[in-house]
């Protein structure tokens, strides 16, 4: 089944609309473009999803995308917010052992079923997969290597790397690089969002050198279209899940000694926190004194939460030292995408400080210095008491619109195609 001339492309992605993640955002975009540059985007994805939180505002950007569900056995189905968080802590530490490389391998054999008949429907010319979960790469590899069709793998996390992978024993570690080794080397193409993680896996995975391409996060220009007014108060936003390794204590601790010490005005000054937050956090602000100045919005939409950047003064963005420095989160590129000024307390040679750094769009402190977030947030705060408002040239921003950036990924999907 083909329309008209375009290409197709059998997309297998665990998350995807309506799952409401941040994992979501770069293959929804991806589909979204696709079609413009001669592809068409024939999606598989995991059902049921009811454990996770849904927007359904992707759907209008989704017209030209057909999604398929293979069944998932994730032993779990929870809503997100603090019973998720703990159940999730709970299961990895039983996964971890015995499920690798991850709990979504118990989907792979429904993926694959599904996915030979999406093969049969569809005349497809590729197989791109996007992970994590590194699960969804298990799958697009068989039906690459049973179909003879060319795999392109796009890797948002490294993989082996992940400074958030814990493995039990160094079995666990030497199987999941063996794992890692097999996609890599059944693939025509490997796609990941940066240098550091393409260099990890070429060190351990070798092959030709031209099959790894660096895509990078971008943002959606048309997201940003809407016009919010500014706020009355002085607004320090962040978005995103705030979880153990992402804590926002460096924030809520170096504004309530900005308070303490005369130089903030609580009455003129809000944290807005867009995102699953767990109770302990709320508990720390009020500790703080803080109950007038941090808003807990929750989970909200995509464009809502894209509202609350445009509305903000200056955007907050926090990386752990232990998290490492491939780290480059897909918020980083939203925050880019709004142009406001960011305040990242990040790794200072870590990949998220560079692309800041590079771009010039704001000022990076180490993780744990509060008294360079103190003064840059002084800093921040007297420019708006007296009117002067930050905004990045849109110029510099060029390279990382989607649009563009699906341009490039269809460019690796024709010459995956020509190999053959």
């Amino acid at each position: 089944m083909r329309h008209d001339s375009q290409r197709v492309v059998l997309v297998i992605a665990y998350y995807f609309p309506p799952l409401a993640m941040g994992g979501v955002q770069r293959i929804t975009k991806f589909c979204k473009y696709l079609p413009e540059y001669g592809w068409r985007p024939v999606v598989l994805t995991s059902s049921p999803r009811s454990y996770f939180a849904l927007d359904t505002s992707f759907a209008e950007e989704l017209k030209k995308t057909t999604a398929f569900e293979a069944k998932s056995l994730v032993p779990f189905s929870l809503g997100v917010g603090e019973s998720f968080e703990n159940w999730r802590t709970r299961l990895k530490r039983i996964a971890r052992w015995v499920l690798i490389p991850d709990v979504r391998v118990l989907w792979v054999p429904y993926a694959v079923t599904v996915g030979f008949k999406l093969l049969r429907m569809f005349q497809v010319d590729c197989i791109l997969a996007t992970a994590p979960p590194c699960s969804s790469l298990l799958a697009a590899r068989l039906l690459s290597h049973n179909s003879g069709l060319p795999l392109i793998v796009d890797f948002r996390d490294a993989w082996v790397d992940d400074p958030f992978a814990s493995y039990p024993t160094f079995l666990h570690k030497r199987l999941n690089m063996s794992l890692e080794r097999w996609v890599v080397s059944g693939a025509a193409r490997v796609i990941s969002i940066s240098e550091e993680i393409t260099a990890g896996m070429r060190s351990r995975c070798n092959g030709n050198g031209k099959k790894y391409r660096v895509v990078s996060q971008g943002f959606d220009p048309s997201d940003f279209e809407q016009v919010v007014e500014r706020g009355e108060r002085f607004t320090v936003c962040y978005t995103g899940s705030l979880i153990r390794t992402r804590k926002p204590d460096d924030l809520f601790v170096a504004v309530s000694q900005l308070i303490r010490e005369g130089v903030l005005d609580p009455k003129q000054v809000e944290v807005d926190i867009v995102g699953f937050c767990p109770s302990t956090f709320v508990e720390a602000a009020r500790a703080l004194g803080l109950e007038d100045v941090v808003r807990f919005r929750g989970y909200l939409p995509h464009a809502a939460s894209v509202r609350r950047l445009l509305g903000a003064d200056i955007l907050w963005l926090y990386i752990a030292e232990s998290e490492g420095k491939t780290i480059l989160t897909g918020k980083l590129f939203e925050y880019l995408g709004s142009g406001k000024r960011i305040v990242a307390s990040v790794p200072e040679d870590g990949a998220a400080a560079s692309v800041i750094r590079t771009l010039g769009a704001g000022v990076v402190v180490r993780p744990g210095d509060i008294e360079g977030l103190k003064q840059v947030l002084a800093e921040s705060y007297e420019k708006w008491q007296r009117g002067i408002e930050a905004k990045m040239p849109s110029a510099r921003l060029k390279n990382y619109d989607r649009r563009l950036l699906a341009g490039e990924l269809a460019e690796i999907l024709n010459e995956a195609c020509r190999r053959r």
